[in-house]
């Protein structure tokens, strides 16, 4: 296990013979540059994210997916910024039980978008085919 440079600092000698506070300031420094630039880091996520959210151009987008019980649908959503788009998607990849496919719209076809639901396995059985259906 590695000693903590603020514990040899204390406690045992320098190999240079470096005063203390020598030591010290050198170690204040450094510790309060990196601790600096953690909180930076984190900051500029954040405003990066809020500006994505906020500023950039939302992209309206269909989803059209059919589960391992032949249930269809399509649905429209907004997504905030290409980071979102990709998460929303990487997350339906995840969960899909059978195809799934993706496109881009305009946000007036999304303004007029009705959503779409099927049950292929409920119209066969309604239509007297309760065995077997065809896709």
């Amino acid at each position: 296990m590695k000693t903590p440079l603020l514990y040899k600092i204390l406690f045992k000698k320098d190999s240079r013979n470096r005063s203390k506070s020598e030591l010290l300031r050198f170690w204040f420094k450094h510790y309060i540059a990196w601790r600096f630039w953690n909180i930076f880091r984190k900051i500029h996520r954040k405003t990066k994210l809020f500006i994505d959210q906020t500023f950039k151009e939302h992209i309206y987008i269909t989803c059209w997916s059919r589960d391992c019980d032949m249930f269809e649908s399509t649905t429209a959503s907004v997504c905030y910024g290409r980071k979102a788009f990709e998460k929303i998607k990487e997350e339906a990849y995840e969960w899909a039980e059978g195809p799934v496919s993706w496109e881009e719209i305009s946000k007036e076809e999304y303004e007029d978008f009705q959503p779409y639901h099927r049950d292929r396995i409920m119209e066969a059985y309604e239509n007297g085919n309760g065995t077997s259906i065809y896709v």
